[in-house]
């Protein structure tokens, strides 16, 4: 299975932080898991590998929509480079449009 979760946690590109090991945690269970964050803290996008299955890309957003188009081409990408079972969201008001 490979999941295409988009979250609002920053935390997750601190790889001692405890969202990350529980996203470490949560790519074990599965065969990819890829993480997209829209966050203010970045100035250019990025991009870490937390495991063999676990990818993370940071999109800087400092426009909540403009950065919602941003999430929404990121991700474009990837689903069309892949295919995804499940795409999930952290965060059912500001991302749930954009995971529709």
């Amino acid at each position: 299975m490979k999941i295409l979760s988009i979250s609002v946690d920053d935390s997750v590109f601190k790889k001692d932080s405890a969202v990350a090991k529980r996203t470490i945690e949560y790519g074990e269970a599965v065969n990819k898991y890829v993480v997209l964050v829209p966050t203010r803290n970045i100035k250019e996008s990025i991009s870490t590998q937390l495991s063999e299955k676990v990818f993370t890309y940071g999109i800087p957003s400092n426009n909540p929509p403009f950065g919602l188009y941003k999430v929404f081409t990121q991700a474009k990408k990837i689903l069309n480079k892949d295919k995804f079972d499940l795409i999930t969201v952290g965060d059912q008001y500001y991302l749930a449009l954009l995971s529709l």
